[in-house]
């Protein structure tokens, strides 16, 4: 029984690796045989080109290897398949690691500190403690709650928003 290829259209992250994990098992190619190309029963997208995925007559799902699907919603030629979030063990971390430092970085003046830096200059500007600091949050998913809560427990006053409501304690939540 044909399994069917699997169609790798990445921006924004590595193609090589993926090509190389996903090709372990099957065939993958990074374009389409032309407009209708039955051979592809996959799509492992990430911000793919419009239209894309309208022209595979025998396309069983689409996965997306981000962290949400609204690109995918996006694309005017969405065909009537299943869709599916790829999750990574570490995305969340990675993630959360990223939004936490940016906040703190923020907070604590990091970009005045570095543009002092090779001026030899060393003026601390006053420090407010983080609880007087209010934190939004656009979506809270699972990324999005789990950023507020490693910032809730720094003690930054967080707020998120989501399309619907999500109530999270310690968080003052908006939905719509």
């Amino acid at each position: 029984m044909e399994k069917g290829k699997i169609l790798l259209a990445v921006t924004a992250f590595h193609p090589q690796r993926w090509h190389q994990l996903l090709a372990a098992e099957r065939e993958v190619v990074l374009e389409p045989a032309g407009a209708n190309d039955p051979s592809i029963a996959y799509a492992v997208v990430w911000k793919h080109k419009p239209n894309l995925l309208s022209g595979l007559p025998n396309l069983r799902a689409i996965f997306s290897v981000g962290a949400g699907v609204d690109h995918i919603f996006a694309d005017p030629g969405l065909p009537d398949v299943p869709i599916v979030r790829v999750v990574a063990d570490n995305l969340t971390q990675y993630m959360t690691e990223y939004v936490v430092w940016r906040v703190l970085d923020h907070h604590r003046h990091g970009m005045l500190y570095r543009a002092q830096q090779p001026k030899k200059i060393w003026h601390e500007p006053p420090q407010r403690p983080a609880g007087d600091i209010s934190v939004s949050i656009m979506g809270l998913g699972h990324l999005g709650r789990a950023a507020a809560s490693v910032l809730l427990s720094l003690g930054f006053a967080v707020n998120g928003w989501s399309r619907t409501d999500r109530p999270m304690k310690g968080v003052s939540t908006y939905a719509g």
